[in-house]
């Protein structure tokens, strides 16, 4: 996950560049099962949007293109039982018990549907997952990935904010959730529409 923040620092100079901020685009179809357009991103973006990221493809990406609730929108059915609380309930513990943890050599972000049918992946690809499944039911405006540092150590997780103001940390990797209060230090903020610094 260093590698990640690594990355971001580096990602935005990369973007400030006059070659970048023209156009940074991947080639259509190349990953299946990716149904969103990659975003163009050039530095006139990037008070507004701090986050690109490299696959080991070379291509740079917006993070937010990541997070596809269409991909997970029967499974978010399935687990909706009419309260929002036991939604996010039920969503980390599928994610939690669906994804089998496995550090990345290097950082590869995945999609919900390459996590799908991986069954596998590190503590982001817990976090996109999740998040992918509660954006079905919850606004953007209180369900995030969160990037940043436990301790010493890159970490994705998600936020959670419930009608009444209260604020979750939820970690798929631990299958846990918690009122913040941890060691968690938050860096960046994504969902499928908003990006920001924490």
């Amino acid at each position: 996950m260093n590698v990640i923040l690594t990355g971001f620092a580096y990602a935005a100079t990369f973007i400030a560049t006059e070659k970048a901020a023209q156009v940074v685009a991947r080639r259509q179809g190349q990953f299946p099962g990716v149904h969103k357009p990659a975003y163009r991103i050039s530095s006139s973006l990037l008070p507004q949007f701090p986050l690109g990221y490299f696959r080991n493809d070379g291509y740079l990406y917006d993070v937010r293109e990541f997070i596809d609730p269409a991909t997970v929108s029967l499974i978010a059915e399935d687990l909706w039982t009419g309260n929002e609380f036991n939604f996010v309930v039920s969503a980390l513990d599928y994610t939690s018990n669906l994804v089998n943890y496995k550090y990345d050599i290097g950082e590869f972000w995945k999609y919900p549907s390459e996590i799908l049918r991986d069954g596998a992946d590190d503590c982001e690809g817990s976090a996109i997952l999740l998040e992918s499944i509660i954006l079905n039911k919850i606004p953007h405006d209180r369900a995030w990935v969160a990037v940043g540092l436990v301790g010493k150590e890159g970490h994705a997780w998600n936020l959670y904010q419930e009608t009444d103001g209260t604020w979750w940390y939820i970690d798929a990797v631990a299958d846990d959730m918690w009122i913040p209060g941890r060691e968690y230090r938050l860096e960046y903020l994504f969902n499928d529409t908003q990006a920001r610094r924490g």
